[in-house]
């Protein structure tokens, strides 16, 4: 089980639209124009990371270990990171609904 799976799965029933996670910022869980801290510890780049890891794949892994943006699926959530010159940002959202769960065929 990753780290993030309890707050990821307590988004749907809060209605929250997506979970940040910034090198220097909290946590933050936005619903509705509502922003709210998940804990009170600003994170370090190297635990963004680590949690994002936890729910990639092998390519998406090697990526970011060269701090190469990556974008992909787990579960029903779309998961995004970036490296900004300050550190990571990701950004993990509910998928929409019908929204496809595997690539389509080449």
């Amino acid at each position: 089980m990753a780290a993030l799976d309890s707050i990821l799965d307590s988004m749907g029933p809060k209605g929250a639209e997506l979970l940040s996670l910034q090198t220097g910022e909290v946590p933050l869980l936005h619903t509705g124009g509502d922003t709210r801290p998940v804990n009170s510890k600003p994170l370090q780049e190297s635990q963004v990371i680590s949690f994002v890891k936890e729910l990639a794949g092998p390519q998406d892994r090697k990526d970011m270990e060269s701090r190469k943006p990556a974008a992909f699926q787990y579960r029903t959530f779309l998961v995004e990171i970036e490296f900004p010159p300050d550190g990571a940002k990701a950004e993990i959202r509910p998928m929409e609904p019908g929204t496809a769960s595997a690539p389509a065929p080449a």
